[in-house]
C-alpha cells in the first residue's frame, strides 16, 4: 500500500513539473497561444535539404542530404531584429515558404518565431529576410 502511495505521489509531482515547466513556454496573444516546442525540422522534399532548429530556439543550421552541416544562422541577431511581444523570441515555424505573398523567386524557407515576427530564410545562403510582425 505505501509503494502505492509512494508512486502516486512521485507521478503527481511529476505531471505538476510538467505543467509548470510547459506553462513557461507558452505565451498567449490575441490570436492564441503560441508554443515553443523543440527540437523542429523540415526537410525540403526538392533539394534534400534538412533545416533543424537549435534548442535554443534560435539557430537554424541546413543540413545536405548526406548530414554534412551546410549553414548555421541565427536570423533574428543577423537581420538586427528588435525583441517584440517577448525579451527573446523564438522559433516555432519552419515550413515551405509556397504561397507566401512577397516572396522573390528562388528557394526559400519561411519562418515563425513566438513573437509573430516572420520571414524567410534562403536556402543556399541562409540570409533572413523580414516580413513583418503580427
Amino acid at each position: 500500500m505505501r509503494r502505492i502511495s509512494a508512486l502516486i505521489f512521485t507521478l503527481s509531482f511529476i505531471t505538476l513539473l510538467r505543467a509548470a515547466s510547459s506553462a513557461s513556454d507558452t505565451v498567449t496573444y490575441v490570436n492564441g497561444a503560441r508554443e515553443f516546442k523543440h527540437p523542429i525540422s523540415y526537410k525540403d522534399k526538392e533539394s534534400g535539404i534538412t533545416f533543424y532548429v537549435e534548442s535554443d530556439g534560435r539557430h537554424v543550421a541546413a543540413l545536405d542530404s548526406s548530414g554534412k552541416i551546410v549553414w548555421v544562422h541565427d536570423p533574428f541577431v543577423e537581420a538586427g531584429l528588435k525583441p517584440y511581444r517577448n525579451e527573446k523570441p523564438r522559433i516555432i515555424f519552419i515550413g515551405s515558404s509556397k504561397g507566401m505573398k512577397g516572396i522573390k523567386p528562388g528557394r526559400f524557407l519561411a519562418v515563425e518565431f513566438d513573437s509573430t515576427q516572420f520571414g524567410v530564410m534562403n536556402f543556399e545562403s541562409g540570409r533572413f529576410e523580414f516580413h513583418g510582425q503580427d
